[in-house]
């Protein structure tokens, strides 16, 4: 048997096939996910840093994987490289994640969490059997000619642009999606306020802060699993009224805390959301998710050191999938002095919870996001 090269190439192309569909594959299904399925949020967090804006990042993102499928398809000899480069490009995404202690890398969109090691031994694997198949002598020279296979890359490139959840969501579609709810008479009210604090004057929210909690409340009790006693009856939290299971969202929108520093409430990217004359225009607002872990603890702390002096906006963020029984916030504060809404359902909404805003004259002084503990 000839050792030739020549001898090689046939014998090993049905392997550099199988290699290359298999790679290409797996990137076809994340970005496949990404485009359907997921939002910004997906992207993992050191991207969320760059000077460039997530919302242009993201379908950038998807689109340059569909791009280099594509192509390989069309031109294996050729696309060969470009799928290897992608690999070498997830790897170092893939490190910095793992450097970073992420949990999920974020690959297959939300409803498919992969830990950022396990997503590198599967690209891994992927990529070692790409390379001992010797796609650059298995493959063919091309299947279409590169003008043709240029244009379709294109094409798939700018797909996400126009189609999927490439872009951003703004209120206009959902006001009309809630209206359409509503004549079909199901109730989607997109404020959660058992307690009526969202309709108090300003002044007389500041009246009933300066009164004493209520004996037993949760303000007036340590609340905590980290440091603090825990309550034996804590009161009922205002999410208890409002938890159903929340529909998966319609599309995706950006709410940028750390933008708003410096700027009136009514002219932050929130009050596209909700009406903020209902938040406390002196105090703090809260932005929570009730299966956060970071919110159960940062709310426990906040509940610990409240003593009804300062008003409170309590804003939650509702997720597709939301339950009963996956919440896991039960304890904050409540009182007259803490007023609730919650964003529009059918949504999801891009913004690392628990995040927090100083709130004085109407002004943002200062707010963060993704407080860790």
């Amino acid at each position: 048997m000839s050792d030739s090269p020549a001898a090689d190439g046939p014998r090993l192309r049905p392997l550099a096939l199988l290699a290359l569909a298999l790679a290409s594959v797996w990137i076809l299904t994340g970005a496949l996910f990404k485009l359907l399925q997921g939002s910004p949020a997906l992207l993992p967090k050191f991207m969320h840093e760059l000077p460039i804006s997530v919302t242009t990042l993201y379908p950038l993102v998807i689109g340059i994987e569909l791009a280099i499928v594509g192509f390989a398809w069309l031109r294996p000899r050729q696309g060969w490289a470009l799928i290897a480069l992608q690999y070498l490009a997830f790897f170092g995404v893939l490190g910095i994640q793992i450097a970073r202690g992420e949990e999920s890398c974020g690959c297959m969109g939300k409803n498919v969490s992969l830990a950022p090691t396990t997503m590198l031994a599967i690209d891994g694997t992927l990529f070692a059997l790409l390379l001992i198949s010797r796609p650059w002598s298995g493959l063919g020279r091309f299947v279409m000619p590169l003008p043709v296979a240029a244009i379709a890359a294109i094409a798939l490139f700018a797909l996400p642009h126009f189609v999927g959840r490439g872009q951003a969501m703004d209120p206009s579609q959902v006001r009309a999606m809630r209206e359409g709810a509503s004549g079909a008479g199901i109730d989607k009210s997109p404020t959660a306020d058992p307690d009526g604090a969202a309709s108090r004057s300003q002044d007389e929210a500041q009246q009933m802060a300066s009164a004493e909690p209520a004996p037993g409340s949760a303000s007036s009790e340590a609340a905590t699993t980290h440091g603090a006693t825990q309550p034996q009856a804590p009161a009922p939290s205002p999410v208890e009224d409002v938890d159903e299971v929340v529909a998966p969202a319609q599309g995706w929108t950006i709410i940028a805390p750390e933008d708003w520093v410096g700027k009136d409430v009514f002219d932050i990217d929130l009050a596209q959301w909700v009406d903020v004359a209902s938040l406390p225009l002196d105090g703090t607002w809260i932005l929570y998710r009730t299966t956060c872990e970071h919110c159960r603890d940062h709310l426990i702390d906040v509940t610990n050191a409240d003593d009804g002096s300062e008003l409170i906006g309590l804003i939650r963020v509702p997720d597709p999938g939301d339950s009963p029984e996956n919440r896991i916030v039960h304890i904050m504060p409540q009182g007259g002095h803490v007023m609730h809404v919650e964003l529009p359902r059918g949504v999801e909404y891009v913004v690392t919870t628990p995040a927090d805003a100083e709130i004085m004259g109407g002004v943002v002084q200062a707010a963060r996001e993704g407080i860790e503990y």
